[in-house]
């Protein structure tokens, strides 16, 4: 398992009974996910609202079968390019789940409560860049 997905596991064993309960049903631990660091920048004396905030650019493989647990994007918003695979993600308020395919993008907000999942063949990999406060 690497470091980065350990520390990805710790963070939501802290964050996880200090989060309001989610109203979307789905998965509470992930599965068949793997998170590499790719870059990351201190935002503090970058711009004026940076202190306490970094940018910071991962690549997620979700494993066929393999799942992202339901989860908020409250204080972290992101966004997502999908370089290979497919990704189901089921996002609260809308009805019907949203496919995500290789070349696409997405966006998430501070209102966002998702959980994506891989149903296909091959491993989904995504380039998720997000700003957050360590």
């Amino acid at each position: 398992m690497s470091r980065s997905f350990r520390l990805l596991l710790a963070a939501l064993a802290l964050l996880l009974p200090t989060m309001p309960a989610l109203a979307l049903d789905g998965p509470t631990s992930p599965q068949g996910v793997e998170v590499r660091d790719v870059v990351a920048l201190d935002l503090a004396g970058q711009i004026p609202a940076g202190q306490g905030r970094v940018l910071r650019s991962r690549l997620m493989t979700i494993a066929p079968g393999g799942h992202l647990p339901v989860h908020d994007n409250r204080d972290r918003p992101a966004v997502i390019y999908f370089l290979s695979g497919t990704i189901v993600e089921h996002r609260e308020g809308v009805a019907e789940p949203i496919v995500h395919t290789a070349g696409s993008g997405e966006t998430e907000t501070v209102a966002t409560i998702h959980w994506w999942e891989n149903t296909g063949s091959e491993p989904a990999v995504l380039l998720v860049t997000d700003i957050l406060r360590p």
